[in-house]
């Protein structure tokens, strides 16, 4: 399954940018995006779109450049629990 990011920013030079990317899990959107951040670009807009076309979006705030997956893995965790207890 794939989900979708769109997003819009300016990179480093300041150069505006609509783009669309297919990831293999959002996981591996969010680590896109921060290595962005980590190069300069600034997101003005952040959009994930999931397998089903559901549309979320994202608060660009919450992209700083530091890596998301403790996170993820920990929220992961949590949910399994609250399921399956």
């Amino acid at each position: 399954m794939t989900n979708t990011i769109k997003l819009v920013a300016t990179d480093s030079t300041g150069c505006y940018h609509q783009r669309r990317w297919k990831m293999h899990s959002i996981d591996a959107s969010f680590s896109v995006i921060n290595m962005l951040v980590n190069k300069g670009w600034q997101f003005q807009h952040i959009t994930l779109i999931d397998f089903q076309g559901h549309f979320v979006d994202l608060p660009v705030e919450a992209f700083d450049g530091q890596p998301m997956s403790w996170h993820l893995d920990q929220l992961q965790q949590q949910w399994q629990a609250i399921l399956g207890g």
